[in-house]
């Protein structure tokens, strides 16, 4: 089949589809079949762009955690429901939270708090409290993790 010079346009295509931006396997199964490719073609192509290192779910795993924490201010709990929703294996995405450094993380989850410290409204503390908290958890941070953080940013030190 990798003879064939239609298996190999489109294993060119798919490669170079791989190399723009990492994107994990049902990522790139999808685009074959939006692409209407064999599906009896669809496998073979995945595993040879593995084994090219043009597709890699580790470190699309890795790639994903660093980024969703960084840029978007996402929590563990949201991360691993987008990487399952993708069905990125759970080995993989263990090894993307792995390669995620806790102390950026808790930085994350500190200035959203203080942001939401800043900017939410509510009648007592009690109530600015919990939906400070609540805010946090829906960014997918764990809700012990934020009661630790939030405490540390309302006691002056």
């Amino acid at each position: 089949m990798e003879n064939n010079p239609v298996f190999q346009k489109i294993y060119g295509k798919t490669a170079q589809y791989c190399s723009e931006n990492e994107h994990c396997r049902s990522q790139v199964r999808n685009k074959l079949l939006q692409w209407r490719v064999e599906s009896s073609w669809i496998d073979d192509i995945l595993s040879k762009l593995e084994k090219d290192d043009f597709l890699n779910e580790d470190r699309y795993a890795e790639l994903f955690v660093r980024s969703k924490v960084r840029q978007n201010g996402w929590g563990r709990i949201k991360i691993m429901q987008a990487l399952h929703f993708d069905r990125v294996n759970e080995n993989s995405a263990q090894k993307g939270f792995a390669a995620l450094d806790e102390n950026i993380y808790r930085e994350t989850l500190a200035k959203i708090l203080q942001k939401a410290e800043q900017t939410v409204k509510a009648g007592n503390e009690k109530i600015k409290e919990q939906k400070i908290m609540a805010h946090a958890a829906s960014k997918g941070f764990e809700i012990n993790l934020i009661k630790e953080i939030y405490k540390k940013i309302k006691e002056p030190e």
